[in-house]
Formats: C-alpha cells, sequence, structure tokens
C-alpha cells in the first residue's frame, strides 16, 4: 500500500519521477514505477536504492488525499484498524463524494494549489510512509496539474468512491441501531411527554436529514456511472473493467431504492410545511429520473437476452439485468414500479393537506412522467416498433406540463436536457439490438436482391453522424456485421455501396461483429450527445448540448489566479468550478466532453 495516486501529490513532485526512478538502479528487477498509482516498491537487500528513490518520491498534498477502498481478503489491512476507527461523518463524506465527482472528474484533475507549501500533514489512514525529513517543494507562487486520461481519473474515482461506499453502510448501519435503543426505551419506560419522546423526534429528523443527503449522494454517483461507462465503453480491459463499473451501478441504484422507499412517510407528517412540500417534489422528480434509468438499463438487457442472433450475453456486459429479485423480464419493470412506488405510494402526501381534492387523485404513473417514457419504450420495443422506439428515444419525454401551459425556465430546460442525454447514455448498448431487429423487418420486406444505399439506411436505423459519407458508412458497416451482402456500384466519380436485402439471413457469427452489436462503444456519440465530440473540423452541435454548456460558467484559466485565496483551503478547491475546458480527446483516443456538459450531467 506504499503508493499514492498523481491525484493527491503536487505536480511539480510528479515531473520526471519515470525518468529518475530508472537511474536509480536500471538491473533492480524489484524496482517499479506505475504512472496511475505513482507507486514505489523496492528490494530491502538495497538500501542505497531505498535512499535514492526516497529523495524523489511525489510530495503529498494533504487536502488531495482521500480515504482508499482497503478489503481485508486481499491483504488491506495494514492500515485497517486505524481506518475502521475513523468512520467518516456524512458531512465529510458528501464533502469527498462533491470532490470526486464535481471536481476531479469535471476536469480531470485537482484544482490549483496557490502559496501553499509542499509539506502537508499526514493523515494516519492514509499515509505515514513518506518520510518528511527529505529536501522536499519549497512553496511554490502556483502548481497546477494538466489533465489526466478519462481512465486514470475514473480509476481514482472508482477506489475512493467504493471506500465512501463502505463508510456509508457503516453509518446508517450506526444510525438505525440508535434509532431501535430510542424506540424500545420510548415504548418500554417513557411517559408520553417525557425527554426520550422529545429525543425521538430529533432523531426522525436526523434520519430525515440523512435520508434526504445519502440520496442526492446516491443520485449523484449513479449519473456519474452511466456517463462513465459509456465514455470509456470504447477502452480496454486493462484500462477499464465494465464488469466493475456495472456493480457500481448496481450498488448506487439498490441503495437509493432502498432508501427512497420511505419517501412518502417522511413528509406526510410535515404535509402543511411549505419547505417540505417544495424538497417533496424534488425528490419525487430525481426517484423519477433515477427509475427510468434502471428501466431503460433493464430493457437493454430484455432485448440483450431475447435477441437470438447472438450468443447468450455473459456477466461482464453492462446490460446484465437490474431488476433480478422481480424477474428478467419485461414484466420485471411493473413489478418494480408497484414495488417501490405503489407499494410504499401515500397520496396524502405533501401539498394535499390531507384532503382528497382532485390532485391528490392524480394516477401514480402520471406522477412520474419520466419513468411512463422509459415503460413506452420498452413498450415499444416489446411490441416490435423499432422506429417509433428510436424516434421517441431521440425525442425524448414531452417538456410540456398538463398542468401548465407556461414556458419552460431555463433550469427545467437544462434538466431535461441532462435526463435525455443521460437516458440515451442508458440505452446506447441496446441501439444496434434495435438496429438489428428493424434491419431483420427490412431483410423481409424489400425485394429480393434489391440493393439500398448506404445513406438510405442511415436514415431509416437512424445513424447520425457529423455528415451523410459517414453516416452512411456506418450504416453499410453494421449491415456487414448482420452478414447481409455488400455490393458497389459505380457512380460519376465514385464508387457507392449498397446493401443487397433478402439475399442472405440475419447472422452474427465472428468475434468483432458479435462484440460491436453488443458494445458499439462510442459509434453513437451523434445519437447520444447531438455532435462528434472528436471530430474538431466538425463542431455540429444541436440544441440539447446547447442546453448543457449554456448553464455553464464562463471563465477561463487565467480567472483562476484573482479567484483563489491562499489562505482558503475552500475557496482553492472550489476555484476550479470557474474553468472551462472544451471538449478534447485524451491520451487514450477517449473523447471527453466539455467541462460545463459534464459539470450539468452530475449535479
Amino acid at each position: 500500500h506504499m503508493e499514492l495516486s498523481p491525484f493527491e501529490c503536487y505536480p511539480s513532485s510528479l515531473e520526471g519521477i519515470a525518468t529518475k526512478l530508472s537511474t536509480v538502479s536500471t538491473n533492480d528487477h524489484d524496482t517499479a514505477f506505475s504512472s496511475p498509482q505513482c507507486s514505489t516498491k523496492f528490494s530491502t537487500a538495497n538500501n542505497n536504492n531505498n535512499s535514492a528513490a526516497r529523495r524523489i518520491r511525489p510530495k503529498h498534498h494533504a487536502q488531495y488525499v482521500i480515504k482508499k477502498y482497503r478489503r481485508s481478503a486481499a491483504g488491506g489491512g495494514t492500515l485497517s484498524e486505524i481506518s475502521e476507527g475513523c468512520i467518516r461523518t456524512l458531512e465529510q463524506l458528501n464533502g469527498t463524494v462533491d470532490y470526486l465527482i464535481g471536481d476531479l472528474f469535471v476536469w480531470q484533475m485537482p484544482p490549483p494549489i496557490v502559496g501553499m507549501s509542499g509539506e502537508g500533514e499526514d493523515d494516519p489512514n492514509e499515509i505515514s510512509i513518506w518520510e518528511e525529513e527529505e529536501e522536499g517543494l519549497h512553496p511554490v507562487e502556483q502548481q497546477q496539474h494538466t489533465p489526466f486520461s478519462l481512465s486514470d481519473t475514473v480509476a481514482f474515482i472508482d477506489d475512493r468512491l467504493r471506500a465512501a461506499q463502505k463508510d456509508l453502510v457503516t453509518l446508517l448501519g450506526n444510525l438505525e441501531q440508535d434509532h431501535h435503543n430510542v424506540v424500545v426505551v420510548d415504548n418500554n419506560n417513557a411517559p408520553p411527554n417525557s425527554s426520550s419522546s422529545i429525543t425521538m423526534k430529533r432523531l426522525h429528523r436526523k434520519q430525515l436529514q440523512l435520508k434526504q443527503t445519502v440520496r442526492k449522494m446516491q443520485a449523484k454517483m449513479i449519473r456519474y456511472n452511466i456517463l462513465t461507462s459509456y465514455l470509456l465503453s470504447n477502452v480496454p480491459s486493462s484500462k477499464y473493467e465494465v464488469k466493475f463499473g456495472a456493480r457500481a451501478l448496481r450498488t448506487s441504484l439498490t441503495c437509493y431504492l432502498n432508501l427512497s422507499s420511505t419517501l412518502d412517510d417522511e413528509y406526510t407528517d410535515e404535509a402543511k410545511n411549505d419547505v417540505a412540500t417544495s424538497q417533496y417534489k424534488k425528490e419525487c422528480r430525481m426517484k423519477d429520473e433515477i427509475m427510468a434509468y434502471m428501466a431503460l438499463l433493464h430493457s437493454s438487457a430484455v432485448l440483450r437476452s431475447e435477441e437470438t442472433a447472438l450468443p447468450p450475453s455473459s456477466a461482464g456486459e453492462v446490460t446484465s439485468s437490474l431488476m433480478e429479485e422481480s424477474g428478467s423480464g419485461w414484466g420485471a419493470l411493473l413489478s418494480t414500479f408497484c414495488k417501490h412506488v405503489v407499494a410504499t405510494g401515500n397520496l396524502a402526501v405533501a401539498g394535499c393537506g390531507g384532503g382528497h381534492n382532485n390532485s391528490c387523485h392524480q394516477s401514480l404513473v402520471e406522477k412520474y412522467p419520466r419513468w411512463k417514457w422509459a415503460l413506452t419504450l420498452a413498450c415499444l420495443a416489446q411490441e416490435g416498433n423499432f422506429q417509433g422506439y428510436l424516434k421517441l428515444l431521440k425525442k425524448g419525454p414531452s417538456t410540456v406540463l398538463s398542468s401548465s401551459l407556461t414556458a419552460l425556465t431555463k433550469e427545467e430546460e437544462v434538466d431535461n436536457a441532462r435526463f435525455l442525454l443521460l437516458a440515451r447514455c442508458c440505452a446506447s448498448h441496446s441501439l444496434n439490438l434495435i438496429r438489428l431487429g428493424q434491419l431483420r423487418r427490412y431483410n423481409h420486406s424489400f425485394g429480393k436482391g434489391e440493393k439500398v444505399s448506404g445513406k438510405d439506411l442511415a436514415r431509416l436505423l437512424h445513424f447520425d453522424d457529423a455528415n451523410d459519407v459517414s453516416s452512411a458508412k456506418l450504416a453499410i458497416d453494421f449491415c456487414r456485421d448482420a452478414g447481409l451482402p455488400i455490393v458497389e456500384k459505380e457512380c460519376e466519380e465514385s464508387v457507392e455501396l449498397y446493401v443487397a436485402m433478402k439475399s442472405a439471413p440475419i447472422s452474427v457469427t465472428k468475434d468483432g461483429p458479435i462484440k460491436r452489436m453488443c458494445n458499439p462503444g462510442r459509434r453513437n456519440d451523434c445519437f447520444v450527445f447531438g455532435s462528434c465530440l472528436g471530430d474538431t473540423s466538425s463542431r455540429r452541435v444541436d440544441l440539447l448540448t446547447d442546453q448543457l454548456n449554456g448553464c455553464g460558467i464562463q471563465q477561463s484559466a487565467e480567472d483562476w489566479e484573482d479567484n483563489v485565496e491562499a489562505d482558503d483551503a475552500k475557496s482553492s478547491c472550489s476555484s476550479v468550478n470557474a474553468v472551462t475546458i472544451e471538449a478534447r480527446i485524451d491520451e487514450d483516443g477517449v473523447a471527453i466532453p466539455s467541462s460545463q456538459v459534464i459539470r450539468t450531467l452530475m449535479e
């Protein structure tokens, strides 16, 4: 465990470390350096090498160091006793999640360091291994990391979020135990107006606030895992393990739904409180959003399992079922809704005043419009209406509220755009399966041997790209993977490719086509984001991305120095939020959206 991440170190202390370490001992095979985790491993037989390497170890920044995930079964118990005795508070955990997702993930680097010393205080949970007596860095006026690759950033964040989830489980368990103890005392010994009854009310209030905060944290981690699983869908498993990302997403979804099962009961007692009413509506919208994501992910899993042209799905695929308790078919969508909404629903909630007016009798389904939209998509897919599915997924849920004819506010427009983009990320793994079903229809409908151009198929199969040529190529490649014959036809100035319909059955047998059908990767960027992020020559951006970009802070990197106070750690951490990083391609070839878009998606 003698390792630090570059995200936890001063940037200048990382420069040239690999070169320096290689000169310490070129023949010692026990000496190793790893860029993503700045680790050093030394042979105990060579003290000279140890001393030399110690002098070039990276210098940690105390405020950047975050508790790692440790598993005793994997030998992670070196500092486990200290760590287990220092469970973080809810405020600390919330701040950690905000920093990891709201700063590091957005910018792929830590905030700038201005006027701070190179020596940090050791955290007993993390680093008691770095020697502070060596000559280290001198304070500098300003130090700033350059953006890391997205895969390295996600590897660091995933590990720290896993540790945060572990502490959250312990924290929630301790609170439930305290609640149980107070209930026992209150029921057995306390008169109605005793101090224990007051304690019970305070504990109930504390539980309410805690659950609100944890639900927001879980929702943020759900959005993060959805986006990262799509952005890194092209990278090899050595950079990003899909099954680990799917497991983290499943954990966050399960935790959120379990915590939201008492949502209506939590606000029933405060129905006449305007603040509670507003908060309740926000919580319902968030629950609607999360349940819609879960329905889309489950629909992708069902489509994958029902596709006969492909081999059975593996456990490592993102499209693994998320609703195994309710079943693995289409019916699980309704079963899950009944379990988490209908069974816990209470029409006499905040805003109704406990009465029975018309607004209280609205259908529970109507209260969850985004989940209803996801259910409609599932119905279209089940019925085989693949064109309707693709059109509705592109359009998104209705943005006009039935109870109001007024125009949407800017905040509502951004919220709708954020949901639609993340919803498309959830459905991206099923897009090729939907297209495969539609292509099977076309293969039966067109005449035998009839030639259909790639441009027409791109339109029919909804392949959106930067231009007609690239869209047509995507459609032709897809049909080739599906086993349909491709023919050439000479035109005046070029050779165009056509697909010969009803000349062969749909058949996907080779490993490459199977992989692309199950995981199309980033080939759907234009469909998901409305623009080709990696195409610097064509910056075609539709309304969806414009809405997300429009809510960012319009400042440049030069504004950092004016916005950061050297003696205020919080301002130095939040100042990075003022920076705008345009869409870029990292060292792994991953196209990353602009910092404004990512930040808005995570909020």
